[in-house]
């Protein structure tokens, strides 16, 4: 028989559970602004490396059907992929299925696709800024693009290890979270939320106020 919500709500380790999916929506809106200016920033960086090539295609998808404004615009976003590992020198894949590639010189909208090429696969068409992103899509942006960079290099591996948090909470079958890995996952959130790149936004420091509110609450 399943258990009733009332008693569910008593178990501590479920309302850790519940602490870290609210946790990980406020570290999303901390992410905000930083990915909106670090996008745009990115998007400079390639019309520059493209000399502005404007891209005119008719293709529903990227492929290899393309002409060569989209392939050069390609290549440039691949130059931003990080690689597979530290040690290693082959990079990981851009994901062309998430975007809408005839976007991506566009100066209204051309800086999200470019970066949903960055994220995991299954991006929507409504996913058009960092407002309408989840964060495991925000999360694997800053691990996989090379150009975004943190104050502190090894605030990318922390990215790494919060976007494994996420998945180890969302795909647990019972709904739970032991006290010490609950500390782990906002330990590792505030750092990421605190790092000099970040923190100086306005949203960023809302969301680390809120995320020590939320760890400490007690239900």
């Amino acid at each position: 028989m399943a258990t009733s919500f009332e008693e569910r709500v008593k178990d501590r380790e479920y309302v850790n559970w519940l602490k870290a999916g609210q946790g990980f929506r406020t570290l999303r809106s901390g992410l905000t602004i930083f990915l909106k200016r670090s996008t745009n920033k990115l998007h400079e960086e390639l019309v520059k490396n493209t000399t502005g090539a404007k891209i005119s295609c008719h293709e529903k998808k990227f492929s290899k059907q393309c002409g060569d404004s989209c392939k050069c615009w390609a290549i440039e976003i691949e130059n931003m992929m990080a690689l597979q590992e530290e040690d290693k020198p082959k990079k990981l894949n851009a994901i062309w299925s998430n975007c809408d590639h005839t976007k991506w010189s566009l100066e209204e909208g051309g800086p999200w696709e470019v970066a949903k090429c960055y994220m995991n696969p299954g991006q929507q068409k409504t996913n058009t800024g960092p407002e309408s992103t989840d964060i495991s899509g925000m999360l694997n942006l800053i691990a996989n693009c090379n150009y975004i960079e943190l104050k502190t290099d090894k605030n990318k591996i922390k990215v790494k290890e919060i976007r494994n948090h996420r998945n180890d909470v969302m795909h647990s079958c019972e709904l739970t979270l032991t006290d010490e890995k609950l500390k782990k996952v906002f330990t590792d959130m505030e750092t990421l939320v605190g790092d000099e790149a970040i923190a100086d936004y306005k949203d960023a420091d809302k969301a680390l106020y809120e995320l020590k509110k939320v760890k400490h609450l007690h239900c």
